[in-house]
Order: C-alpha cells, then structure tokens, then sequence
C-alpha cells in the first residue's frame, strides 16, 4: 500500500510537471498594454498585406518607437521639426521608417478602439493595404511595428528593410 501511495505522487507530480512545461511554447504572446495590442494589431494588417509571416524584429522596433518619440510631442501631435518618414541606407539595405497617418497628421488610436480588435483589425488590413504594392511586397526583407503612447492614444511607426534586385546587381531603393 505505501509503495503503491508513493508511486501515484511520483505519477502525479510527473503529471503536473508535464502540464507545467506545455504552457511553456516559444510562440504564444497575448498582448495586454494598449502599446502591445497596436503593435500586434498592425503587425497583423501589414503581414496580411504583404502576404508574410514576419515576426516583430527588435532592432527595428526599437527604431520605429524612438522615431515615434523623436518626432511627436506628447498630445501626439507632429514636433514642429517633425517628419512622418525617414529613410536611411545601410550598406545594401534600405530601412523606411514610417509613423501612421496622413498629410503630416499622425493617427493616433485609443483604448476603446483597440478593445474592438475585429473592426480595427479590418481598418488596419485596408490602410496597410494602401500602403504595400506590388513592388514592395517583393523587394521587403524585414518588418517591426513600434508603438508609444501619448495621451490617450496609441501612435504607431512601421519600420521595414527593403532591398531590390535589379539586372543580377543589388540596387537597394526605399518604396513607400
């Protein structure tokens, strides 16, 4: 009887130990700060738009968000020497940073918005959509969305690495 009480706890705890290590998977990430759910969100909508699979590459990230912190004040609003995009070559690689919006007014999304993540997700897929051609599609090599949060909203900058092919050279350009 003792033996066979020992052998369920060691079965049990083996058990629980089991359980304990599934939850563990390298690719599961639920988003739970307004600036995660954005960035999530049009990691999303721009890996929909250019029919990819990129994951959010932390040194672009970091860029997109100190452009995004560079370049707005803290309503959200562009600094009066503020730009909307920068491109900068690096070697044979293009990287276009870009914050969301138009005509030098950034878009700015708030709480309530990204609590309905169906709607927006749909709104994100048609302006990431706008924003990827065909040309794109084919010359992106790197994509990170960053976000910050000024007032009560959430900005967001994309940051992608682009690189062409042209005639067996490699001529890097930068496509909005």
């Amino acid at each position: 009887m003792k033996k066979m009480k020992r052998l369920v706890a060691v079965l049990l705890a083996g058990i629980m130990a089991l359980a304990m290590l599934t939850a563990c998977g390298g690719g599961s990430f639920t988003p739970t700060s307004d600036v995660e759910k954005a960035e999530a969100l049009y990691m999303d909508a721009y890996n929909t738009a250019l029919g990819a699979d990129y994951k959010n590459d932390a040194e672009l990230k970091n860029q997109a968000k100190q452009f995004l912190e560079e370049n707005l004040n803290a309503d959200g609003t562009l600094k009066i020497d503020g730009k909307m995009t920068v491109t900068k070559k690096d070697g044979k690689v293009w990287t276009t940073v870009t914050i969301l919006g138009s005509k030098n007014v950034p878009y700015g999304i708030t709480s309530e918005e990204l609590a309905d993540t169906p709607a927006n997700k749909d709104k994100a897929i048609a302006e990431a959509r706008k924003n990827v051609n065909d040309t794109t599609k084919n010359i992106t090599t790197g994509l990170a969305v960053g976000a910050v949060k000024k007032g009560d909203k959430v900005y967001v900058a994309i940051a992608m690495t682009k690189e062409v092919k042209l005639n067996g050279r490699s001529k890097n350009r930068s496509i909005r």
